[in-house]
């Protein structure tokens, strides 16, 4: 049986998480300064990129967290006398 390796954190991630910053605070930008003059449609056009950036990490990591739970459950130990879905009566 081949060894499967752990899921590995990747540039992705960082990428993801370093837009999702930049357009959450170009938004809190627009809000918190009064000289900004942003328009109404601009303010929703930087909201919908900050919710856009937070739903491609949050997809990210449910992914991941997937995809370790998959890697501990391909690494139980077992037994050569096993058979999958048996139980050990000992």
């Amino acid at each position: 049986m081949a060894t499967q390796n752990l899921p590995m954190v990747t540039n992705e991630i960082v990428e993801l998480v370093e837009t999702m910053r930049s357009a959450q605070q170009a938004y809190d930008a627009m809000i918190e300064n009064r000289e900004s003059n942003a328009t109404q449609h601009q303010l929703r056009r930087a909201n919908q990129m900050r919710k856009d950036a937070e739903r491609k990490v949050d997809a990210w990591l449910e992914q991941y967290k997937k995809d370790v739970r998959a890697w501990y459950k391909f690494q139980g130990d077992y037994e050569t006398n096993e058979l999958p879905g048996l139980y050990k009566t000992e």
